[in-house]
């Protein structure tokens, strides 16, 4: 019969000592663990890469996945548990249980047979601006007054506090946002405040607070304008001229585009520019009937008189 010393003997003469048999008994065990899915707690997900702009670029693997203890269940919070050789890590995003979940700070093990990370579930996707496109990124979000009173979940989009933290994976689209980005959140303008790029590997930190909208700001989509952005990459149809689709014979309407300089009518009598400044200007009509359903186009343009928008505005009478 093999003794506990015979084993020890054999594993001394291999050059093991017993902390690393052990410790490879547990790699070993773990990985067939979730290799076979012999617990309910591994579950086949699939992932992206930390740093991988393209959220749509995704890997498949078998996680275990746990509470952060039995005492104490948070909703949008859980452990994720991978393989020593896992390529999931500190900013990866979870698709699991019909949700995303992006992957925060990495956990100490007392037994290194695998490694462990925090996870939070996402409560909402965000359309982040760059190179004249937008971006879809699903994100964290945190009431930050909520918390400093002690509430510890994660609250989903409830807009009733000034100030908000969120959470957004890494990588060369998000790296773009700084310090006055802002962002729409079902339907409300928030402005970045503050960016800590380095409490989690691969994650980034946002504070934003409540901003005011703009003419170039798409509140339907949930699309919002940045002063960086150049107005010839203009590629979203539902950034419009803000203002009446009519002018009534004799009287006066006002049209907002952000940030433009120039304004121009196309050649009419029927109509003129009163007020022209940045961001806004004031068409005249004349008060003659004659005029009475005829279109006018107003022009939003660059410095260099390039067309940027343009906008059909029909003459109404009273009656």
């Amino acid at each position: 019969m093999t003794t506990p010393y015979d084993r020890h003997k054999r594993r001394w003469n291999s050059g093991n000592s017993d902390s690393e048999y052990y410790l490879n008994e547990a790699i070993n065990n773990f990985n067939e663990l979730v290799d076979n899915k012999l617990s309910p707690s591994v579950h086949t997900v699939e992932y992206t890469i930390p740093l991988d702009y393209d959220i749509e670029n995704k890997f498949r693997e078998n996680i275990l996945i746990s509470d952060l203890n039995r005492f104490e269940q948070i909703k949008d919070q859980k452990l994720l548990h991978v393989k020593l050789d896992s390529n999931i890590d500190s900013g990866s995003l979870i698709f699991w249980n019909n949700e995303k979940w992006i992957v925060t700070n990495e956990e100490n093990n007392s037994v290194q047979s695998h490694r462990t990370f925090g996870m939070q579930k996402c409560a909402i996707d965000i359309n982040v601006q760059f190179d004249g496109s937008y971006y879809v990124y699903p994100v964290t979000i945190s009431n930050l007054t909520l918390y400093s009173d002690g509430i510890k979940d994660l609250l989903h989009m409830d807009l009733s506090s000034v100030k908000y933290g969120i959470q957004i994976v890494e990588n060369e689209i998000t790296n773009s946002i700084d310090v006055e980005t802002r962002f729409i959140i079902k339907g409300r303008v928030f402005s970045v405040t503050s960016i800590d790029k380095f409490t989690t590997k691969n994650v980034l930190h946002l504070i934003v607070t409540e901003d005011v909208s703009n003419s170039l700001d798409d509140l339907e989509h949930d699309m919002a304008w940045n002063d960086d952005f150049d107005l010839e990459d203009i590629d979203n149809p539902n950034i419009k001229i803000v203002g009446d689709d009519f002018i009534y014979i004799g009287g006066t309407a006002e049209y907002l585009f952000y940030n433009i300089t120039r304004w121009e009518l196309e050649r009419t009598e029927s109509a003129k520019i009163v007020l022209s400044e940045k961001g806004k200007c004031k068409i005249k009509c004349e008060a003659d009937s004659n005029f009475i359903g005829e279109k006018i186009i107003l022009y939003a343009c660059d410095n260099g008189g390039n067309i940027i928008k343009e906008k059909e505005i029909i003459i109404k009478g009273f009656f």
